[in-house]
């Protein structure tokens, strides 16, 4: 879709990660709520983080339950239980955090159910996490549009992730342009 509005109206188009809104609680007492990396404030000044979390339903035939328990544990599932309602029906309940199924989750699950999972929510509540901002720095400068919120436990694949998808549409040049992630202070 981007593609065909650049070639056929000359409209240019950026597409961003969709978020949600932490709730921080700063170290001088304050609360902030964010849901943009760009107004993320500065670590050392954060004392605790929580984020949305959702009590998820996913209904499944009963072959695909192992493999959607599964992709509910990859997105940070902390509880998990079955209800059959049906011959060769099951209805997969999970409580995960909201910013994990924004990430590419329904896409999966439509993947290893072959198209015959259904997936419905609702919000429950805010908890405690451990939210990092990961800056993408393109030739030593930090690109703000490539900025994002992600769980400390997947900054680092997701960063690696997003540089390797960067260094093959970046084109070549006859000098090196390093791209990098940025954790915090750690690259």
């Amino acid at each position: 879709i981007q593609e065909r509005l650049q070639r056929e109206f000359d409209v240019g188009l950026v597409i961003s990660a969709p978020s949600v809104k932490y709730n921080l609680t700063l170290k001088d007492g304050s609360t902030l709520e964010v849901d943009n990396p760009s107004y993320w404030p500065d670590p050392s000044m954060i004392e605790s983080a929580a984020e949305p979390y959702i009590k998820a339903s996913i209904l499944t035939p009963e072959e695909y339950v192992g493999p959607v328990m599964e992709l509910c544990r990859e997105h940070r599932s902390e509880s998990q239980s079955m209800n059959y309602l049906s011959a060769g029906r099951v209805e997969v309940i999970s409580e995960m955090p909201l910013g994990e199924v924004l990430f590419d989750f329904y896409g999966k699950l439509k993947m290893i159910t072959r198209g015959y999972g259904s997936f419905d929510y609702e919000a429950t509540e805010y908890r405690s996490t451990d939210i990092v901002k990961v800056d993408i720095l393109v030739n030593r400068e930090p690109i703000d549009a490539l900025a994002y919120l992600v769980h400390r436990d997947k900054a680092r694949t997701r960063a690696l992730h997003y540089c390797e998808q960067l260094a093959e549409a970046i084109p070549r040049h006859q000098f090196k342009i390093p791209i990098q992630g940025a954790i915090g202070g750690s690259i």
